[in-house]
């Protein structure tokens, strides 16, 4: 309810055209007019425009940033949100001031960091609210966009470039795969040597320069992010001219991870063949129905066409 003065919600480029509030449904939305839009859009204190991720990746052939440009009619600060390539900040920048030059304006990069599952709990208390903008009048625009929250004092305001920005988002996700892919080496090394991996994950963690989380070893990462982000990542740093050996060897090694999980099973029960196996959770983690990537999407496959019938929940 402390957002409603805030944010008008536009789903796939339509508006509800209110500007106080913060509720609608599909009908209000369907019969929402252009020039409603429009009007709702310039009324507004401050605004964010929700544009899928897949468009952004290749915004050159979307319209959105020029209807945004048409709409424009007074100081106005842009953000994005999405996980994108370093400098997509300048490039809409530079479509919409093509449109409009004299349009009054600032770009800014303000990543998110909700993880799924608790994404409400991560929007009401983040670790940091990162803010890619060089403008001080766009800074200020958006803590006056993140006070209703009525943020811990102790929450940082990590302003900086929108280049530093957009790279942030990348290099969190590219490490926090890296840990999760060198306690599964570590597990592997602790099956040949007779060690716990349990014993040495919970010894690393206590060191606080290194901390626990993401020392739980499994199958791997998936997701929606670490595999797309540690790709893109690496295809940045190709593209400028320094290749990310590291990250290169974490998706290669987490790629292996997931095939020989199916491996490992067969050698467990002297293989599978006319045996049931059962699979207790397929989604890449705990509390999602999220499937993409999941190391069960290599798992499942392997075990059928080692001769076993798979039950899955």
């Amino acid at each position: 309810p402390r957002l409603q003065t805030y944010f008008l919600p536009l789903i796939d480029g339509t508006a509800y055209p209110k500007t106080t509030t913060a509720t609608a449904n599909a009908n209000d939305l369907a019969k929402t007019s252009r020039n409603e839009i429009n009007e709702a859009w310039g009324a507004l204190e401050k605004k964010l425009r929700a544009i899928g991720a897949e468009k952004l990746a290749i915004f050159g052939q979307d319209l959105s940033y020029e209807e945004i440009a048409e709409a424009l009619n007074d100081y106005t600060v842009i953000v994005t949100k999405s996980t994108v390539p370093v400098s997509t900040c300048s490039k809409v920048e530079a479509i919409i001031r093509e449109r409009r030059p004299s349009a009054e304006l600032d770009v800014a990069s303000n990543p998110e960091f909700l993880r799924e599952g608790s994404a409400i709990e991560d929007f009401q208390r983040p670790d940091r609210i990162v803010v890619g903008t060089e403008s001080e009048r766009a800074r200020n625009v958006m803590r006056a966009l993140y006070r209703p929250l009525f943020l811990n004092d102790k929450t940082p305001f990590v302003f900086t470039t929108r280049e530093a920005s957009e790279l942030i988002k990348y290099a969190s996700n590219a490490f926090l795969a890296m840990k999760i892919t060198f306690i599964n080496e570590m597990a592997d090394l602790c099956e040949r040597a007779g060690a716990d991996i349990q014993d040495v994950a919970r010894g690393i963690g206590l060191d606080g320069r290194i901390g626990s989380k993401f020392l739980n070893a499994g199958p791997g990462y998936g997701g929606s992010c670490f595999p797309k982000d540690t790709l893109a990542l690496v295809r940045q740093a190709s593209d400028f001219g320094v290749p990310s050996r590291i990250i290169e060897s974490v998706i290669d090694v987490n790629a292996n991870r997931k095939k020989r999980m199916a491996d490992k099973i067969v050698d467990a029960f002297d293989g599978v063949k006319g045996k049931t196996v059962a699979i207790l959770g397929v989604t890449f983690k705990p509390n999602t129905d999220d499937m993409r990537d999941s190391p069960s999407l290599d798992i499942v496959p392997a075990l059928i066409q080692a001769g076993a019938t798979v039950r899955a929940f």
